[in-house]
């Protein structure tokens, strides 16, 4: 009976918010359209409401074979997100009598893995990029005829316009803001995803997303299901399937 997120399509301007902000993209006949999607934004984060405005962008699929778009995984993580903040404060209500019996150091790191698991768990439950990932190695255990073992995988990020390089062993705080703040106003954010060592060698795939709602979570777990469906397909054409 509520609103959960609140999304804004704007086929006219082709225009996306960030930083609170409204982007426009094309010209349009509204010289106040800027300044009204500005206000829906200002009110939406004085009330801490999730709206986010996309374009005909975020409604791409990610793949013919994946079925779903970016504003799948921006909804999915938002009420992720709700559902977490939700069932957080009755976490350590539920499992006191096992904290009592630990020592501060013990309940430091089992309350670490509560919080993960509790993560996991609202992702799986609600993100549909998470949900269709899960169903991708599913596919990829019966089309080999066991789970895939490979060595790992690796996850870079880039943007556009290229943000300042911060190295934290040798770079100080202002370069760290420098960089910061390049990363908020960048027009597009990317991810490289590498799986190692599979049955087909390595396997690569690059995501590259305006920059909207998206931070590097779901930047990398789009980026992680575009790489394992690429697998997949790769597996079933070596299996004959395709």
């Amino acid at each position: 009976g509520r609103p959960l997120i609140a999304i804004d399509f704007d086929g006219m301007g082709e225009g996306f918010d960030r930083l609170g902000k409204y982007v426009q993209v094309e010209a349009t006949a509204d010289r106040n359209r800027r300044a009204k999607f500005d206000f829906k934004l200002s009110y939406a984060q004085r009330n801490e409401f999730p709206y986010h405005i996309v374009a005909s962008e975020e409604f791409k699929l990610l793949g013919e074979d994946v079925g779903l778009t970016l504003v799948d995984s921006l909804i999915g993580a938002t009420i992720a997100r709700l559902s977490f903040n939700e069932r957080l404060p009755s976490l350590t209500v539920e499992h006191a009598d096992i904290l009592d019996n630990l020592r501060p150091s013990q309940q430091s790191e089992y309350i670490q893995d509560l919080l993960t698991t509790l993560e996991v768990e609202c992702e799986s439950e609600h993100n549909p990029i998470v949900q269709k990932t899960a169903t991708v190695l599913q596919q990829i255990a019966e089309t080999t005829g066991s789970f895939l073992s490979c060595s790992g995988w690796s996850c870079s990020y880039f943007e556009t316009p290229e943000a300042p390089h911060y190295d934290i062993l040798s770079d100080g705080v202002e370069q760290l803001w420098r960089r910061s703040e390049a990363l908020e106003r960048a027009d597009w954010r990317g991810c490289v995803v590498t799986l190692r060592d599979t049955p087909v060698g390595e396997v690569s795939e690059v995501v590259q997303v305006r920059n909207v709602g998206c931070g590097e979570i779901i930047l990398s777990d789009v980026a992680e299901l575009m790489a394992w469906s690429k697998l997949l397909r790769l597996l079933r054409r070596r299996h004959g399937q395709d």
